[in-house]
């Protein structure tokens, strides 16, 4: 219960939040992007607009796959037009998954960690994120290239109990 109250104050937080750097840096990013391919700026444009509604919206602490994937994809984007061939990355996803319902913002916080970190020792930073069904159970994952992260603090975040929940897929006929 209290790892769940945690991450709900921690969503509350997020949602409050935009990392005025991060702003600035999609902006001048936008900037020249208009200069040299207004289209792709344009379609940058949206996703910083659809980001932006994501993150201050005080919905439901749950949503779906898909609304909390589209978000990173967006994230992505405008990260991609910052360091350009210094990240790249995959998503693979079961489609089937889609209608799973995660808490809003899972995985945009593990995704910038793997870009701030994973930069710091490598040229290029490669991010893979997968999500599948093990049983009953959703199984994401974001698996980057960077150095990792050092053992002792490995060792404790692994202490932290966490209690796994069931999901609920409808995929049953």
């Amino acid at each position: 219960l209290s790892f769940v109250q945690d991450y709900t104050d921690m969503v509350r937080n997020l949602e409050g939040q935009m990392d005025p750097h991060f702003a600035f840096n999609v902006m001048e990013g936008l900037r020249y992007e208009i200069l040299f391919d207004p289209k792709k700026a344009s379609e940058l444009a949206v996703s910083f607009a659809r980001l932006m509604r994501y993150s201050i919206h005080r919905g439901e602490g749950d949503v779906s796959l898909e609304t909390d994937l589209q978000y990173v994809k967006d994230y992505l984007a405008l990260q991609k037009m910052r360091f350009g061939e210094r990240l790249s990355y995959d998503i693979a996803m079961d489609p089937l998954l889609y209608d799973c319902q995660i808490p809003k913002l899972l995985l945009q916080p593990v995704v910038e960690n793997s870009i701030v970190h994973g930069l710091e020792n490598v040229r290029a930073i490669h991010i893979n994120i997968t999500g599948k069904r093990e049983e009953d159970m959703l199984v994401l994952s974001v698996v980057d290239n960077g150095a990792g992260i050092n053992p002792e603090k490995m060792a404790e975040l692994l202490s932290i109990s966490v209690h796994s929940t069931p999901i609920d897929t409808n995929l049953s006929s």
